[in-house]
């Protein structure tokens, strides 16, 4: 049994500095808020099935914030809070995709083929 249609993934991982970079250290903690408050005014998790939670690292720390959506298995980079609104409604309620938001180093062939 799958408990949602879709699922936002997105790390809010801190690390220290001298360690490597981090989503965390980036707003990773205010885009979470954001994008979960954003799917809570459009009622994603009762109307869509889709829920929005932090996770710990992802990979691809050097371009974070990050997120994932699954099952389609696209990730989104460098995403910071005022991105929130605009993913959730393109993405979350309509289905597609905020195409320059897109990871920059993950092959979209392969996310795409992966769903």
């Amino acid at each position: 049994m799958n408990p949602f249609r879709r699922h936002f993934l997105v790390c809010i991982t801190n690390r220290p500095p001298s360690v490597q970079h981090s989503c965390g250290a980036r707003g990773a903690t205010e885009l979470l808020a954001a994008m979960q408050k954003a799917a809570d005014r459009k009622g994603l998790r009762e109307l869509f099935g889709t829920a929005v939670t932090g996770t710990t690292c992802l990979g691809l720390c050097e371009t974070g914030p990050n997120v994932v959506v699954y099952p389609e298995n696209l990730w989104y980079g460098g995403v910071q809070p005022e991105n929130a609104r605009e993913i959730i409604e393109s993405h979350g309620v309509e289905g597609v995709a905020v195409a320059r938001l897109l990871h920059p180093d993950v092959d979209r062939d392969a996310s795409e083929n992966a769903s």
